[in-house]
């Protein structure tokens, strides 16, 4: 499908700011073109994992490293009933 699209352009308009970036870039020799340059950012956009999962990631592995190394063991009482003793 690619190879069929090959030689078609589409125009997309951009703020100013985007401009100016894309044009020092290819200034700066990194890109070649606007569409390397739009390429890339493609590219390095599926490496970047949505809005909010890499903190919840983090504060998982927070949780789960405080868990197993400075927890204090629940004998006899479930964390449930901890909380409901707190609120009393």
């Amino acid at each position: 499908m690619l190879r069929a699209l090959e030689g078609l352009r589409t125009a997309i308009q951009v703020s100013q700011e985007i401009e100016r970036r894309v044009e020092d870039e290819i200034a700066s020799g990194r890109f070649r073109s606007a569409d390397d340059f739009i390429q890339a950012g493609s590219l390095s956009w599926r490496s970047v994992p949505p809005s909010g999962e890499a903190e919840r990631s983090r504060a998982v592995a927070a949780i789960l490293e405080f868990a197993r190394n400075r927890a204090v063991p629940l004998e006899g009482i479930t964390v449930r009933e901890l909380i409901d003793e707190g609120r009393r």
